[in-house]
């Protein structure tokens, strides 16, 4: 298991002055065979696939949600979370494009930035220009030539054509919208119904 030592960026009222707090990947990581993220093991029982956007208030209380519960079904393997961009705004898509950047530089350095992204996300359209993402990538300790190499190309936006595609297929209209082996369900979900869910499909 690899683990990477990013930030939380945590911006000033101004959103000039990132502080950075540590944190750690310290659950698997990997990407699908299409190229997916995921969390949590490779060969889980249950598997979640998150449709959702970085601009989501919805989206950043259910990653923090999954986050909570992370040592009980993540970090164990008992379940794979497979995040997948569903843009619903111009306002978020340098946000999706850079978590495609993010991901060409592993799977960790992806849900660092995808956390740090959903923890500012209370700072307002700032973090979502350029230099913002640029900014919250740098802080995380992602390559920054790379990173903004790949931003500034716009080399990604097929990839979330293609999540949006997928989406679009399944008749998605809003985030997040979450399958659970399958089966979806649309919008967040409140701890003790995602343990119970879990729980369930898990046989406990």
């Amino acid at each position: 298991m690899l683990i990477i030592i990013g930030g939380l960026v945590i911006f000033n009222q101004n959103a000039t002055q990132p502080v950075v707090a540590n944190v750690t990947v310290d659950y698997p990581t990997g990407i699908t065979e299409d190229g997916q993220p995921f969390k949590g093991g490779a060969n889980a029982k249950v598997v979640l696939e998150d449709f959702s956007d970085f601009g989501c208030p919805h989206c950043a209380n259910f990653a923090a949600t999954l986050s909570s519960i992370s040592d009980d079904y993540i970090k164990t393997g008992k379940v794979k979370v497979i995040f997948r961009n569903f843009v619903l705004s111009p306002r978020t898509l340098t946000a999706a494009r850079g978590g495609e950047c993010a991901l060409a530089q592993g799977s960790d350095a992806f849900w660092v930035y995808h956390d740090a992204v959903f923890a500012n996300q209370s700072r307002g359209d700032t973090i979502y220009t350029a230099s913002g993402i640029k900014s919250i990538a740098a802080q995380v300790g992602l390559d920054t030539n790379a990173f903004n190499k790949c931003l500034d190309s716009n080399q990604k936006t097929a990839e979330i054509q293609k999540d949006s595609q997928e989406g679009d297929r399944r008749g998605i209209d809003s985030t997040p919208t979450l399958y659970f082996n399958g089966e979806e369900f649309l919008g967040a979900m409140p701890e003790s119904d995602l343990r119970a869910r879990f729980d369930a499909m898990l046989g406990q």
